[in-house]
């Protein structure tokens, strides 16, 4: 694609020094087309790309006279108010606390789904950031021996927790757990245990030092079923 030259040069292909060599002279202008005269060697050119039109300067033009306004943008009344930042509710202590352990409770299943995939050196350090004893404990040795009989977790659990309360430091949630999709198999792929639908949990979390909830305990509903 051809492309226009820098400003100042003229809009053919035939470069300044080949028309200096060639003695190159410009064509006067015809009768009829207009004022417009392209500067070539001496003739006068200023093509001004101003507030979105082309305005082409003649010979004839007075200086300091050229019209470099633009078309005209004077508002047709006063500007509109600016509408005021959306206001971003506040919330409660409690609240924030309510959330912090229903985050981190969710964070503990999303952690024993990742230890199976890591060293079982790393597990430990992992696990201690959402879970402490009696489950801490549990879980770590149920890993080993797991390990042992080369066996792996497969799935998830899908969870539907609510906060039952909170007090000093200890928070009771109770979990109607779909498991179905959850368990243990063979590094073959052989399933050998799988969950079950509405099965209930009573979980116990606790606040540590470090302010952080983790999961204590979770005691399953011996008759099963969330009803």
């Amino acid at each position: 694609m051809q492309t226009s030259g820098p400003p100042g040069s003229t809009l053919d292909s035939m470069s300044l020094d080949q028309r200096t060599q060639t003695d190159y002279r410009p064509r006067q202008p015809r009768p009829g087309r207009g004022r417009v005269v392209l500067l070539v060697l001496g003739v006068l050119v200023a093509v001004l790309a101003v507030a979105g039109f082309v305005y082409v300067a003649t010979q004839d033009d007075p200086p300091g006279q050229l019209d470099l306004t633009g078309p005209s943008t004077t508002p047709s009344g006063p500007p509109a108010a600016a509408s005021p930042p959306p206001v971003t509710p506040t919330l409660s202590a409690a609240e924030a606390e309510r959330q912090a352990i229903l985050a981190q409770y969710q964070r503990f299943f999303q952690v024993i789904d990742s230890l199976f995939q890591v060293p079982a050196t790393e597990r430990p350090a992992i696990f201690s950031q959402v879970a402490v004893d009696p489950s801490y404990s549990r879980t770590i040795g149920g890993l080993a021996e797991a390990d042992l009989r080369g066996e792996v977790g497969y799935g998830e659990i899908v969870t539907n927790p609510e906060i039952v309360s909170v007090t000093d430091g200890t928070a009771i949630l109770r979990d109607c757990q779909d498991s179905t999709g959850n368990g243990r198999q063979k590094t073959d792929g052989t399933k050998i245990t799988r969950g079950v639908k509405d099965d209930l949990a009573t979980v116990t979390m606790l606040r540590g030092a470090d302010g952080v909830w983790r999961v204590s305990r979770a005691d399953y509903a011996k008759t099963g079923g969330c009803g």
